[in-house]
């Protein structure tokens, strides 16, 4: 633990991660202990893939991991969950995703630049990329697609831009405060749960910063 950071929380919403779950929650809690991750909630939405027993293996040997069923399945309620789930004295919460890339010091980088800022948001680049797979194609084409201005208007946590005060982005910490204050994710989305949050974020009054070079692939 980072003594100069407040206690964190990450939450990851999962449904049928096997693949993926292991290595981003070996991500988030480094073997040397250095990180401000203080716990890590997977709140899984049913999977059938052997991610539960994963996660169920991971607290054996770590207790800091933690597993909470969401029977809502979808990401916000999951998201949700967890953070009413989390230790009482956690004053930050990491979003973090499954099925995705991330880099080593995403944790610690982070939770640095909502303390640097004051910010009561801290958004990230995300860079779409295909698996490598023969024939993929299709898929490596979608991802150019996103990573383009394009394909997603030029919004700069798609295509890059300078790190600031912004309207939106790819979510990574909240000020556990800020987030409750709000009343988390609006369970009616299914999808774009983040955007609808940060229009009432910014409406509140919250500012959000977007920290251009911590990239979630």
């Amino acid at each position: 633990m980072t003594a100069t950071l407040p206690r964190t929380t990450a939450v990851i919403p999962t449904l049928n991660e096997a693949d993926h779950i292991a290595a981003v929650v070996a991500n988030l809690l480094p073997p040397d202990g250095e990180g401000p991750v203080d716990e890590v909630i997977v709140a899984d939405g049913g999977s059938t893939d052997g991610t539960v027993e994963i996660v169920r293996r991971l607290h054996e040997s770590d207790a800091r991991v933690r597993l909470l069923h969401n029977p809502a399945r979808i990401q916000s309620a999951g998201v949700n969950a967890a953070v009413a789930a989390a230790d009482p004295a956690s004053e930050v919460i990491l979003r973090v995703d499954a099925h995705a890339d991330y880099p080593p010091d995403f944790a610690l980088r982070t939770v640095e630049a909502l303390e640097r800022t004051g910010a009561d948001s801290v958004v990230v680049r995300l860079k779409s990329a295909a698996l490598p797979a023969p024939g993929a194609r299709f898929q490596r084409a979608v991802a150019a697609a996103f990573n383009s201005r394009l394909g997603s208007g030029g919004s700069a946590h798609r295509v890059g831009g300078e790190s600031g005060f912004v309207d939106h982005g790819h979510h990574a910490a909240f000020r556990r405060s800020v987030f409750a204050a709000a009343g988390g994710y609006d369970q009616d989305f299914v999808a774009n749960e983040d955007a609808e949050l940060d229009a009432r974020l910014r409406a509140s009054g919250a500012r959000i910063w977007f920290q251009n070079d911590i990239v979630v692939t």
